[in-house]
């Protein structure tokens, strides 16, 4: 038999199939690799270490007083502490969870029911957690508890601090100052956090809590309250509702470590500061307006220049308000009413008389934060017509009046300036 007859013969008989004809195969979409991510404990530190209020609660902090007419809040920088940065962590192993009413509890309603009695875990650390007002009071009891302001003593003195991050998992405490004319300034600038999470293969959970802190001066020494009395206090009342422990695995540990290392490698912040502390100049031309802002006292240097060099320095209060969730609003008046700034203006003794009698209000300057760490201000001054000859006053114009003209600032130092004669008697200038 010819071959090609053999051939066909056997692809009859299906001893011989073709090759089965198939789509070119799809290409393999090979998915990025996850970035990496630190180990949890290391998480921790990074996270405490770089951890800014958010914009909302600085904002809430900075628009509200310590008390009426007092000196305002603001949250502490650790930047701005001294020497070291001190790490301190304690946790406990809870093998099996409690029940409350005979409902057991998951990992976030413990952290619930830690949060909720602080203070009486507390006592038996010998500290006492307050919150400072009423307000604060049910809003730490609240399901929403950032923005609390409370107080925490131990033995080693105390700390003004504010609830900067709640979820189901965690919370966490960030210092706060509120700023005294006297200068006094806390010891320590610190944050710390409680949460909760999987200690897989066990049923519960592992309670930890971490903080960082730095010392506010040269001659003090970083400390924190030892908190292993808490979860001890916790510890008992897991075993007392059914729960489980065990108490000599996670032994608490606290070191220190350089803050230049930290600072360089770990410390990568995510909100910008809505304060002002610093110097503060006008961009425009003549650079009219300056502002020296060294705390928050509630007050600033107020200097402003005209086109002759002649300058008019003023300590002046300013006001702080809260517009929208996050947004502040920083209002200073300078008052119209004193010789010290008629004579500024070089108004003759005549028309500063007929001024001073119709009342003038005070000039406003009102500046916002906007992104770049500049600021949009916003002065409204009196307006001044003299008559034919130029010894009376013919009309003036309140500030309120006036429509606001617009003036950036953006931070600057005094050394880079040049020193201004401080002169009071000058010609007229229009504001």
């Amino acid at each position: 038999m010819k071959p090609s007859r053999v051939l066909l013969a056997a692809f009859t008989l299906g001893l011989i199939t073709w090759p089965a004809i198939s789509a070119p195969p799809k290409a393999v979409v090979v998915a990025p690799p996850a970035p990496p991510q630190p180990a949890p404990e290391f998480a921790a530190w990074m996270n405490l270490c770089s951890l800014r209020p958010s914009s909302l609660i600085q904002a809430q902090l900075l628009a509200r007083p310590v008390e009426p007419g007092a000196s305002l809040w603001h949250a502490m920088k650790i930047e701005d502490g001294k020497g070291p940065l001190l790490l301190d962590q304690s946790a406990l192993l809870i093998t099996k969870l409690p029940s409350l009413e005979g409902k057991p509890l998951d990992p976030p309603a413990l952290l619930n029911y830690v949060r909720r009695h602080f203070a009486e875990l507390l006592q038996a650390a010998q500290m006492n957690f307050t919150p400072v007002a009423e307000a604060d009071k049910a809003l730490w009891s609240s399901e929403a508890p950032t923005g609390t302001i409370a107080t925490l003593y131990s033995a080693t003195g105390s700390l003004a601090l504010a609830v900067t991050e709640a979820t189901d998992e965690h919370f966490t405490f960030s210092s706060v100052q509120a700023s005294n004319k006297d200068g006094a300034v806390p010891p320590l600038v610190w944050q710390r956090s409680f949460a909760v999470r999987e200690a897989l293969p066990f049923e519960g959970c592992l309670f930890t809590t971490h903080a960082v802190a730095r010392a506010m001066s040269d001659q003090a020494a970083p400390t924190s309250p030892a908190w292993s009395a808490l979860l001890t206090a916790l510890a008992d009342f897991v075993q007392k509702n059914g729960g489980a422990v065990e108490t000599t695995i996670l032994p608490s540990a606290t070191t220190s470590v350089p803050w230049e290392s930290v600072h360089e490698k770990f410390h990568q912040p995510k909100v910008a500061w809505l304060d002002l502390k610093g110097s503060w100049q006008s961009t425009d031309p003549s650079h009219r307006f300056h502002l020296e802002i060294t705390g928050w006292t509630g007050t600033c240097e107020f200097i402003e220049r005209n086109s002759r060099n002649q300058e008019l320095k003023m300590t002046l209060p300013f006001k702080v308000e809260m517009e929208k969730p996050g947004e502040l609003k920083f209002t200073i008046r300078r008052p119209n009413n004193t010789k010290e700034v008629l004579e500024y203006y070089g108004f003759p003794e005549g028309i500063r008389t007929e001024i001073l009698t119709r009342q003038p209000e005070p000039s406003t300057l009102i500046l916002a934060p906007i992104k770049g760490g500049k600021l949009n201000g916003l002065w409204s001054g009196i307006s001044i017509t003299k008559d034919a000859s130029g010894k009376h006053l013919k009309e003036m114009k309140q500030p309120s009046e006036a429509k606001p003209k617009p003036y950036p600032f953006s931070t600057t130092t005094a050394a880079q300036e040049a020193p201004v004669p401080v002169i009071r008697k000058a010609k007229p200038v229009a504001e």
